[in-house]
């Protein structure tokens, strides 16, 4: 359950940290969410009811039962084309089948009662939609059925007439026969066999007979059933009103794009940093090397010469900033007018952390401190730092920094080390900071780092973070053992505004 607390916890914190993002994305949601609604708004609708006593999918089976009742069957009738199809041309405008099937719905409300449900862009034609369909749906019934019957009757009427040609033919030849057994007398051979033919054709008589009453029976039937079906089906309530569109259905649909929205956003969120290792919180970063942060920067990338000298020549300070960087060399231990030599250690591909030791300087040498900068990597970085420098102290524009080691001042010394295999150069300093940027190394490539900046007899005595995290409130101290070599711990990281 403390797992379950933690990672809740976690995932709100992420959430938090990445607010603007979650915020951007719900209010396009909202937004698109709110363009389909105003495309697409809510419809007004009406609805009609309509009997089917004898229900379009009933039929009769040989013993009289009524089978395949459903009125499931009647409502697929009723979206037909063959009832749809009229009743859309009969609307102004006219609407396609495939529209009409979007606006009509039928459904079943009660025992043989169908109830058409339409919707319109007025309540208009919300009404007379629904009433033309109903209208169609009984015209379809009752014409289809009485077609059906109407075929069934014919095909009865036509047996009867063929079986009583029968009869009158068979009494003709009873008849014959009959004057023949007179005239020859029924003892003879010839009179026996007419008798025995008169018997066979009486028979044949009597059955044709019964046949033809069934057929009449069955005519009658059907003539009554012909008269009888369908007598019932009719539209029993028209749609006289219209009901509104439904607001609230079209606010929960905004709010729902919205929630939508919410929820992506969020599982993109957590997929894509709740695995990360990298430290984002001053406390983390401070914990994670064993010494407190004592400033925080927040910088811009340079990477060019000419964007390092045009940087290092008209760059001015603000009061605030100088402040601020007066409370860090002091904290660190430096003071006016004694030598002494900060060695800066930034990390390689950490775009933001390599400004922070020029900035240093230039703020340094605003507050009146002699400050020198000796650079001494042959990487990229360096070589164009040195080049900016002097470019600057040729040119003499700029505040009061120089290349090399200053004897009676303040010399800062940059220099980049390889996050995965940290190698830093032994130079004599009086004290070293790790520079970092927030998000950019986990607390394993700190560890690293830390461990040969120890190995090289310069431990890091205090940390910059530069481009802290807008929602980390944490301050980066530590308490005073964990420090490696007693400098007391920052009251509170002094930040510096983007320059």
């Amino acid at each position: 359950m403390t797992e379950q607390l933690l990672d809740v916890k976690r995932v709100l914190n992420l959430l938090w940290r990445h607010r603007r993002l979650v915020f951007v994305v719900v209010a396009i949601s909202l937004i698109v969410a709110s363009v389909l609604v105003a495309v697409r708004p809510p419809r007004y609708s009406a609805s009609s009811l309509v009997l089917l006593p004898g229900s379009a999918s009933s039929s009769t089976g040989a013993n009289g039962q009524t089978i395949g009742d459903d009125m499931s069957t009647d409502s697929q009738i009723a979206i037909s084309a063959a009832v749809l199809g009229p009743a859309g041309q009969k609307v102004d405008p006219s609407l396609s089948l495939g529209q009409l099937r979007q606006r009509i719905k039928a459904v079943g409300t009660a025992t043989n009662v169908l109830e058409i449900t339409a919707s319109g862009d007025t309540p208009r034609q919300a009404e007379r939609l629904a009433n033309f369909v109903a209208s169609d749906l009984v015209k379809f019934v009752t014409t289809n059925a009485s077609a059906t019957g109407a075929s069934g009757l014919a095909s009865l009427q036509s047996e009867a007439e063929l079986l009583t040609k029968q009869i009158s033919t068979v009494d003709d030849e009873i008849q014959t026969t009959s004057k023949r057994i007179a005239s020859e007398g029924s003892s003879t051979s010839a009179g026996q066999a007419d008798t025995a033919l008169l018997a066979s054709l009486t028979a044949q008589q009597t059955q044709s007979t019964l046949q033809l009453d069934n057929l009449n029976s069955q005519i009658a039937e059907a003539q009554l059933g012909e008269s009888a079906a369908n007598a019932g089906t009719e539209v029993i309530q028209k749609a006289t009103s219209a009901f509104p569109p439904n607001i609230v259905g079209a606010f929960l649909f905004v709010l729902i794009g919205g929630v939508i929205g919410f929820v992506l956003v969020s599982v993109l969120i957590v997929l894509r940093y709740r695995g990360d290792p990298r430290l984002r919180r001053r406390d983390q970063i401070a914990e994670a090397v064993g010494v407190p942060v004592v400033l925080s920067l927040s910088t811009t990338r340079r990477s060019k010469t000419s964007d390092w000298a045009e940087w290092l020549g008209h760059y001015e300070p603000s009061s605030n900033e100088r402040w601020r960087v007066r409370k860090a060399l002091r904290d660190l231990g430096i003071a006016d007018g004694t030598p002494h030599t900060l060695l800066v250690v930034a990390l390689d591909g950490d775009d933001a952390g390599v400004v922070a030791a020029p900035q240093l300087a230039v703020c340094a040498a605003s507050l009146g401190t002699s400050v020198s900068m000796n650079v001494p990597g042959k990487d990229r970085y360096s070589m164009d730092l040195r080049a900016a420098l002097k470019r600057t102290t040729v040119s003499g524009l700029g505040p009061n920094i120089k290349s090399g080691v200053n004897r009676a001042g303040l010399t800062i010394m940059p220099m980049m080390v390889d996050v995965l295999r940290p190698t830093l150069l032994r130079k004599h300093a009086d004290s070293t900071v790790l520079v970092v940027s927030a998000g950019f190394a986990s607390a394993e490539d700190l560890a690293r780092v830390a461990i040969s900046a120890a190995d090289s007899k310069q431990p890091f005595s205090s940390i910059v973070v530069t481009n802290p995290d807008p929602d980390d409130l944490t301050t980066g101290r530590i308490v005073e053992s964990m420090s490696t070599n007693g400098i007391r711990p920052a009251a509170r990281p002094i930040q510096i505004g983007r320059i």
